[in-house]
């Protein structure tokens, strides 16, 4: 009997009627998968949705751990940058961490769709168990109106600025040296791309800033 790691309440999400068989995951990931909660290593067959769930809490289990090794291997698997590649092949552990938990639920879904997009990973219907055609992604503005460079580039200043993605300081406009410019200036980016990708993360819940959350609370 087929053993099938699948959640219904995920149906609506983007790859939520879609599956892939573990053994086509092992293969396209080199032999070895990274650490997933739970582990689907014991299923023949995981929904996408679930499994991007899935690798997503074991990336914040393995932070939590605090092992080199286990870091470096499994951010491996998401660096695409080749210095990125490089320094964390070296044992890099600060940037291993930042990889890892840096939304790696968006990181793995990008890769995963790029591999269903270009046919190295077969999609298939995850009630069916039947192959299935190219991917619909239902939530363009994160691949097509922001440049996830963007917006790693902004995550990567927040962790050196040692601040929280999801409770950033307050921000009062016009204010000097505030908390907000000290990241825009060292994610580097124009003053323009800064502004439209930082508002664009707030609306995708990526970033919260202190003033946002007091205004809800007051609601």
């Amino acid at each position: 009997m087929t053993k099938v790691h699948l959640n219904p309440d995920l149906f609506d999400e983007g790859f939520g009627r879609q599956a892939i068989t573990v053994r086509a995951m092992q293969e396209w990931a080199g032999g070895i998968l990274p650490p997933t909660q739970p582990d689907i290593a014991g299923f023949d067959v995981v929904q996408i949705e679930a499994l991007l769930h899935a690798l997503s809490a074991g990336a914040l289990e393995l932070c939590k751990s605090g092992e080199t090794e286990s870091l470096v291997n499994a951010a491996l698997q998401l660096a695409a940058d080749p210095k990125a590649h490089r320094n964390i092949a070296e044992g890099n552990r600060e940037m291993a961490l930042w990889l890892l938990s840096a939304n790696p639920h968006l990181q793995w879904r990008n890769r995963i769709a790029g591999a269903l997009a270009d046919g190295s990973l077969q999609a298939i219907d995850a009630v069916t168990l039947l192959p299935v055609g190219p991917p619909v992604l239902v939530k363009p503005r994160t691949y097509v109106k922001r440049p996830q460079a963007h917006a790693d580039a902004i995550l990567k200043a927040i962790v050196e600025c040692g601040m929280v993605a999801k409770s950033l300081p307050f921000h009062r406009n016009g204010a000097r040296n505030s908390p907000k410019s000290k990241i825009k200036a060292k994610a580097g980016l124009s003053d323009t791309t800064f502004a439209k990708t930082w508002q664009m993360m707030l609306d995708d819940g990526e970033i919260k800033e202190a003033a946002t959350l007091t205004l809800r609370q007051n609601r």
